[in-house]
């Protein structure tokens, strides 16, 4: 029959590694970083960090692919060893009909665990070079709420008030 100091060193032997088990799962909960998903500073700080390393790699391979006038998408994927190559960018350039030389591309990196979407880059082609390149100015002058409007940036300045 096991005595009083038995039981308890039994005990203690199946508690301590429980306890410690428990310890670390709770901490782990504790210290997730869900602040990220919720906080879109957070997110975007290591996608844009990201996206300055790659995009003009990433944006050129792709846009050999993509015809001025034609309507269709070019999708590039291409794994970095910047950030440890845990990032893969993925980048779709559209072009539409009508467009001379204008397009866009969207870079989405993905980590693996959570997807980010980054700023849509503004194109421009070089019938040239045969090549785009990513514009200066990469908001479309346009009406329809995506960009700034040709008549508002056309506006004069707001007149002084009268003394």
């Amino acid at each position: 029959m096991a005595t009083s100091g038995t039981r308890t060193a039994i005990a203690n032997r199946i508690a301590r590694p429980a306890l410690g088990l428990a310890l670390l799962m709770v901490g782990a909960v504790g210290c997730s970083n869900d602040n990220a998903l919720e906080d879109p500073a957070a997110q975007q700080k290591p996608v844009k960090a990201y996206v300055d390393a790659v995009q003009a790699k990433d944006v050129d391979r792709v846009s050999e692919q993509a015809e001025p006038g034609v309507d269709g998408r070019a999708f590039a994927q291409a794994k970095v060893t910047e950030f440890g190559g845990r990032f893969t960018s993925h980048v779709k350039v559209d072009v539409k009909r009508g467009d001379a030389n204008l397009a866009n591309a969207t870079i989405t990196a993905t980590d693996g665990q959570q997807r980010f979407v980054t700023d849509t880059v503004g194109l421009t082609y070089s019938s040239s070079e045969k090549k785009w390149f990513v514009a200066m100015n990469t908001a479309p002058p346009s009406n329809d709420g995506t960009g700034p409007s040709p008549a508002a940036s056309a506006l004069p300045a707001r007149n002084p008030p009268p003394r």
